[in-house]
């Protein structure tokens, strides 16, 4: 039996472009005044100091300070310490400690092992300049280049796109994901949706709580794309179960805190969400309010 111990280092290579897009825009992402104020890293560390072995210096306001710093710093640094082999095990044990304190601190599922998994392509791919046969026929073929570096240019294109859409990313979510925005901003809110059927002629409050876990509740007030899914499931319910084919959802209460700031409405209530919908290209949404200026 043949069995392949290496990868073509053509493979290698565009995970390394990858891991370069994720994490520059891990850094320059962070160059906006949520971050470098403190309010985001001081709201969110804020109340995790139940975590277990740091929980005491979350809190710590120099702690989160140096967490500020040393994240940009970090996420800048890492790709050219790893690229460069005397540096490369520093910069494995420094992904190590980063990603583990993120998983622990943050709970952001599995990224930071994916991340850790990632690290087999910045050693080497095999023998440098061997070629096998079917290496050379993939790399001939005209699809190949192509195909990786247009799957690059989207990787670079996503995350800019909501700089084309009005408003704060962080507040709309216009353009917010596929942008390696991640852990930058903390959301708080509550939401309260009033319906109304004027074939049934009933006007009424909308349960939230039979609908929804505390989680998805949390979820709903703050991010508009999950609210408009809600719509259509809170339409087919009283369509389904009630017979309602008339139903009219409109926001009775909105109020949301970005990062600690005070809170202010995120949704429009004078429109009706039925005839709303989310379109996650470049389109601003007209039902989510704009920020307010501080």
């Amino acid at each position: 039996v043949h069995s392949v111990t290496h990868v073509s280092p053509w493979i290698g290579r565009v995970f390394r472009l990858q891991f370069l897009v994720i994490f520059s825009f891990a850094a320059v992402n962070k160059l906006y005044p949520g971050w470098l104020s403190g309010d985001y890293l001081r709201t969110n560390l804020g109340s995790k100091s139940d975590r277990w072995l740091v929980g005491s210096l979350l809190v710590k306001p120099w702690f989160q300070q140096f967490i500020g710093i040393s994240g940009i710093a970090f996420d800048a640094l890492v790709f050219p310490a790893l690229m460069w082999r005397r540096t490369r095990l520093i910069a494995v044990a420094g992904l190590v400690l980063f990603n583990l304190f993120n998983s622990l601190v943050f709970r952001i599922g599995i990224f930071p092992y994916m991340v850790l998994g990632w690290l087999v392509f910045f050693f080497e791919d095999r023998i440098p300049g061997a070629k096998s046969n079917g290496e050379r026929r993939v790399l001939h073929q005209p699809w190949v280049r192509p195909a990786v570096v247009s799957f690059l240019v989207v990787q670079i294109f996503l995350p800019l796109r909501h700089h084309l859409i009005p408003g704060d990313v962080n507040w709309t979510e216009d353009g917010h994901r596929m942008s390696w925005r991640m852990m930058l901003r903390t959301k708080r809110g509550k939401l309260g949706l009033a319906a109304r059927s004027d074939e049934k002629e009933r006007t009424w409050a909308v349960p939230l709580h039979e609908f929804l876990s505390p989680v998805q509740r949390r979820k709903v007030a703050t991010n508009p794309e999950f609210l408009a899914q809600f719509v259509r499931d809170v339409e087919q319910h009283y369509r389904d179960e009630e017979g309602i084919d008339d139903l009219q959802l409109k926001v009775s209460y909105s109020a949301v805190s970005l990062n600690g700031a005070e809170p202010a409405p995120l949704y429009d209530g004078s429109v009706d969400l039925c005839d709303e919908s989310w379109h996650p290209s470049l389109q601003r949404e007209s039902w989510v309010l704009p920020r307010p200026a501080h």
